[in-house]
């Protein structure tokens, strides 16, 4: 752009907020050379700009893809944050091929139910892929360093026979399709769910499989025996300087604000039926401390600027990398006098949030860092372990 009038760049983000987000760091962060004026302009949330007329433009993708972007004659590079996301039939209209240079960032280049990574992420931004890890960030201070511990929590007996029968179900199921359908044997995980939404779609075997899968990774999230935890971490959250709280549903939003406001936790929960203006005003609470913590169900994963805090706790995890390093990474931000972050993961036992279980390989291949700290601690039979362990965290 600096040497050539022709040269226009087009951002596309999934949301307002980051909208907002990349035009207050263009300003800020980038260093424009000045021989001539540059114009930013928006697509979306009412704006209706183009490239006909500006240098860079901020769509939100749901807008992008109602228009052509790149003028007649021009050349370009086309930024996709959260790039995940554009994986999709309808991403396929805004991802212009006269674009010269393309870039997409993400968190975690996953998508679990369809072949989008496969089939027009990767094809349309290319294969060449550079990442950015914990080591290098905290070594070059663009983030906190920080501590990750767990707390597994023991099933009640009630809990682990439903849990022993769904497992069976599955495993069954699991064999059927694998003896019709060979090819599900050696699949990754993208690939495997690809084909078992496709084999649903006729096969009742397969459909049976899904459902059931659904309903262990529901049952899980709502398992009593891991909201017994929070009433031991009072402590940690009286002396955070901020808490998010983060959870899979609603429900067990709900079930943790009303056990931590027993103990006078001042708690806000923050969901998608939450309005702008709410939002804003709790936003603001939470940055003069007026409130303790924030708990939201997937709310605040991704796309929303969110004030600066250094305790996470989140229950559950489900097989979503991207969302794991993206909860993180809301405590992992630079902060004053060279403070840390903690994450609390509190985990079903024997299930699949538990950081034991094989399938959690992905977790620590992205955190497998001499810098980062792992603790792991079950509860109840470590309690005053765990409570030893957080009277060390220095918050």
């Amino acid at each position: 752009i600096s040497h050539n009038e022709n040269w226009k760049v087009l951002i596309i983000v999934p949301t307002k907020d980051l909208m907002d987000q990349w035009s207050i760091s263009i300003r800020k962060d980038l260093l424009l050379p000045l021989d001539r004026p540059y114009k930013i302009g928006f697509l979306g949330d009412g704006n209706k700009q183009g490239l006909h007329h500006v240098d860079i433009l901020i769509g939100i993708s749901n807008s992008v893809q109602n228009y052509r972007t790149l003028p007649k004659g021009c050349k370009g590079l086309i930024i996709g944050d959260e790039c995940h996301h554009y994986g999709t039939q309808n991403s396929i209209k805004m991802l212009e091929k006269n674009y010269t240079y393309r870039l997409g960032i993400t968190a975690y280049l996953e998508r679990i139910a369809d072949n989008g990574v496969e089939d027009i992420i990767v094809p349309y931004f290319g294969s060449n892929e550079f990442h950015y890890g914990y080591a290098e960030a905290i070594d070059e201070e663009v983030i906190a360093p920080f501590e990750i511990t767990f707390i597994i929590a023991e099933m009640s007996d009630s809990e682990k026979a439903v849990m022993e029968e769904l497992n069976t179900q599955i495993t069954k199921y699991n064999r059927q399709l694998i003896g019709k359908y060979p090819n599900l044997k050696n699949a990754g995980t993208d690939q495997f769910w690809a084909q078992i939404n496709k084999l649903a779609g006729f096969d009742k075997g397969a459909r049976m499989f899904r459902n059931l899968i659904y309903k262990r990774r529901s049952d899980v999230v709502k398992l009593k025996s891991k909201f017994i935890v929070y009433s031991h971490l009072v402590d940690l959250l009286k002396r955070s300087k901020g808490a998010f709280g983060f959870t899979q549903i609603s429900e067990t939003a709900d079930e943790v604000v009303r056990i931590l406001s027993a103990y006078r936790i001042k708690c806000q929960k923050l969901d998608g039926k939450t309005n702008q203006k709410i939002r804003k005003q709790v936003m603001s609470s939470f940055r003069s401390h007026d409130i303790d913590m924030l708990v939201a169900p997937k709310l605040l994963d991704e796309g929303i600027d969110v004030p600066t805090a250094n305790l996470a706790i989140i229950t559950g995890r489900n097989s979503s990398m991207r969302q794991t390093i993206q909860r993180i990474g809301r405590v992992v931000r630079r902060k004053d006098e060279n403070g840390k972050g903690y994450i609390v993961i509190i985990a079903s036992k024997d299930t699949i949030e538990d950081p034991n279980n094989k399938d959690q390989e992905a977790f620590y291949e992205v955190f497998n860092d001499s810098q980062i700290k792992i603790n792991k601690f079950q509860f109840p039979s470590q309690i005053n372990e765990i409570e030893e362990h957080f009277k060390k965290w220095e918050l």
